[in-house]
């Protein structure tokens, strides 16, 4: 309805380029420069606060992680290598 009276694909097109617009300035904004900004301007709360998160990713991760590394190993030492 925002581009009404448009040809479809023109409609189409400004669609696309105006969500990624958005999405990329959304992206920039909140997932680049607000965090490097706050990092800066108190860089130990910051450093605290996102360890906690890295911390409990580690834990959930870990197992897959062990695993995917011992099945690279294991294929590797079946192709001859240490």
């Amino acid at each position: 309805p925002l581009f009404t009276g448009l040809p479809a694909d023109l409609s189409r097109a400004l669609s696309i380029l105006i969500t990624l617009t958005l999405i990329t300035y959304m992206h920039v904004v909140f997932g680049e420069q607000m965090p490097k900004l706050a990092a800066l301007q108190d860089s130990e709360w910051v450093g605290l606060w996102v360890a906690r998160f890295i911390n409990v990713f580690a834990r959930l991760t870990g197992p897959l992680i062990r695993l995917m590394n011992g099945s690279s190993s294991w294929f590797l030492r079946r192709m001859g290598y240490k």
